[in-house]
């Protein structure tokens, strides 16, 4: 009889660790991914930057705090190459999580600018979403 209830104790032991990480997921931000082209079409403003300061994007703590860009190519609005632009996000899953000195494609909307991974705006880290973006978009990227 101990054996089965160690047996029982183990088996809901279980049953709540897979239930917890299978939740997991249901935090992840969910979205209709429209292609690098429709996003751009969609936004008001887009460009590529070097982040200044960092956003609060994707904390889910605190007051929203912009992420400090400085744009260095300009493919669409009316942004000043150089200038501080400060951009939102979401302070959720869907948020961007700006650090100091990324480079970024940023697709935004709105007054004051916002942006999101539903948006479009990429990190530009790896070869390979750097090359997607210079070639449909037809950028140089340094």
């Amino acid at each position: 009889m101990k054996r089965d209830k160690g047996q029982l104790r183990m088996k809901h032991w279980l049953c709540y660790i897979a239930l917890l990480c299978l939740s997991q997921s249901g935090f992840a931000c969910k979205f209709l991914d429209l292609g690098l082209e429709e996003s751009l079409k969609r936004a008001q403003v887009a460009f590529i930057a070097i982040s200044e300061s960092p956003s609060n994007g994707m904390s889910g703590k605190g007051p929203a705090i912009p992420a400090m860009m400085r744009p260095v190519q300009v493919i669409k609005g009316t942004v000043t190459v150089g200038a501080l632009v400060p951009v939102f996000t979401a302070n959720s899953s869907c948020g961007l999580g700006i650090q100091k000195g990324q480079q970024w494609l940023i697709l935004a909307s709105g007054q004051p600018l916002t942006s999101d991974q539903p948006s479009g705006s990429l990190l530009l880290q790896d070869q390979s979403t750097r090359s997607v973006v210079s070639g449909r978009l037809g950028l140089k990227l340094d």
